[in-house]
């Protein structure tokens, strides 16, 4: 935002520097394994998940200049799975929580595509909504389902999260996008919380139509 930033250390430790205040030493690379999880995150975007509209009209409202709140610490710090980051970002400022990169996503949609659930966790104590739009109205359960992350689904549908949500892209629900990418824990999980596999999307199929894996099938057929 241009009124402090958040620096590890080369130690690891999370400093809150504010203007005029000297830089600390500053952290090695990200390891491999952040650097994966950050990149999983990521992926969404390019996974066929949002709209070329919804893109576009994204992109063409952006600024020359991106926003402040597209470049806040608790976006990289959420999807990352940096819980210190994320209570340390949350403290500074309570209203971090509704910041959105240029996707409309906030952090807990960022936490939960990458199955951070400690993270997911922390974001809705400090008052991230459970169903926050995304472009294409794709909700943190989409990105949870889609992934297959039952523990995030878990927490968000009981922070109040609704099982049968829809976006706008195809009108798919988190069962749609789970089964279609072949999660077949998450489908059982969502079914159990009485996900309708009746339901049908704007191509009127369901989700038993699009997947690919027979032992969804199976479950959905008996469902």
């Amino acid at each position: 935002s241009g009124k402090v930033m958040f620096v590890r250390d080369a130690e690891g430790e999370l400093h809150v520097v504010k203007p005029g205040q000297p830089l600390p030493a500053v952290a090695q690379p990200p390891s491999e394994s952040e650097a994966a999880a950050a990149a999983a995150a990521t992926a969404g975007e390019q996974d066929g998940f949002f709209s070329e509209s919804a893109r576009r009209t994204s992109q063409a409202v952006q600024p020359t200049a991106a926003a402040p709140s597209a470049k806040h610490p608790l976006l990289t710090a959420a999807r990352a799975g940096d819980d210190a980051a994320v209570r340390a970002a949350c403290q500074l400022d309570p209203d971090a929580v509704q910041a959105k990169d240029h996707l409309e996503r906030t952090a807990l949609h960022l936490a939960a595509y990458a199955g951070h659930s400690s993270t997911v966790e922390l974001l809705l104590a400090f008052g991230a909504h459970h169903s926050s739009l995304a472009c294409d109205a794709t909700m943190p359960i989409h990105f949870a389902a889609q992934t297959g992350h039952i523990d995030v689904c878990k927490l968000l549908l009981k922070a109040g999260a609704k099982i049968n949500s829809r976006g706008t892209k195809r009108n798919d629900t988190p069962l749609h996008l789970s089964a279609f990418k072949g999660h077949v824990g998450c489908v059982e999980y969502l079914l159990k919380k009485n996900a309708d596999a009746r339901l049908k999307n704007r191509l009127q199929r369901t989700a038993m139509d699009i997947t690919t894996d027979d032992h969804i099938k199976e479950i959905l057929e008996a469902a």
